[in-house]
């Protein structure tokens, strides 16, 4: 299997492996979360995937918010739809920090050696086409001369 192929791998792995924590959480209250007041289902799921889309775009490095009001009100539109989960926050970090450390320890050593593995294999094979065409401009020279 390519090394790339598996650093993608490693990555959805980690992303699941810190998001798992927090969405059994939320499945196994996912009642009380409904039936809390005037939530519906399709309003705490709206939120749902729009804060884990937030924040698997963060994990990846692709969510760039331009200006702080853009920011704002993400925040606004998550905390409505998101409103009777908030009640339990102290749960829900506790289950995200619960996934960051298990994520690193199972899954963040193994994603910085492919990464670091993929940057030395990239230099090896430029330093080696250097020399390649090094060796043939060279041989080039040389060959009427000998």
């Amino acid at each position: 299997m390519k090394q790339t192929i598996k650093l993608k791998l490693l990555q959805l792995g980690s992303l699941i492996t810190s998001l798992a924590p927090l969405g059994v959480a939320v499945g196994i209250n996912w009642n009380s979360y409904v039936t809390a007041g005037s939530s519906s289902p399709l309003k705490l799921t709206i939120g749902g995937v729009l804060a884990a889309a937030m924040i698997a775009l963060t994990a990846v490095g692709k969510l760039k918010i331009k200006g702080k009001y853009w920011g704002l009100g993400i925040a606004l539109v998550l905390v409505y739809l998101l409103e009777p989960i908030l009640a339990d926050m102290k749960m829900l970090l506790l289950c995200v920090l619960g996934g960051d450390v298990l994520n690193t320890i199972t899954f963040s050593n193994w994603v910085n050696k492919y990464k670091e593995k993929i940057e030395i294999n990239k230099q090896a094979d430029a330093t080696a086409k250097a020399t390649e065409d090094i060796i043939k401009e060279v041989v080039s020279e040389l060959k009427g001369k000998v």
